[in-house]
């Protein structure tokens, strides 16, 4: 018989790293879209829903839609970092195993309002 086709390869954009507790947890999850808001988009640095709420041990697969510009989708205590450049879509998948609320940030844009919440439950 011939050889197995090779196996197909993710771009950057559609890549989901798996980060929290278990790294070899699944890829895939509660679907969650957070769009990534700026000034040539909307007319505001925000992120959008900026407020988001999980269940402790919830895996969740963010898709970060950012708008004219570059944006981070940070949080520092759960060493959650992820860039997005500007018109992209970047998706990370993430497994909340730390109850309580931590601060969202987009790291170029903080200083301009760009920050949220996420709360785990």
């Amino acid at each position: 018989p011939p050889p197995p086709p090779p196996r197909p390869t993710l771009s950057a954009d559609t890549a989901a790293p798996t980060q929290g507790s278990g790294s070899d947890a699944p890829q895939s999850g509660t679907a969650q879209t957070v769009d990534l808001q700026d000034p040539g988009g909307s007319g505001v640095y925000a992120f959008s829903p900026h407020e988001l709420t999980f269940r402790l041990g919830e895996t969740v697969t963010f898709t970060l839609v950012a708008e004219a510009e570059f944006h981070t989708f940070t949080v520092d205590d759960l060493e959650i970092n992820e860039d997005v450049d500007a018109g992209a879509t970047g998706t990370l998948t993430y497994t909340f195993d730390t109850a309580g609320t931590f601060e969202l940030v987009c790291v170029p844009h903080q200083v301009l309002g760009m920050v949220g919440t996420i709360t785990v439950q």
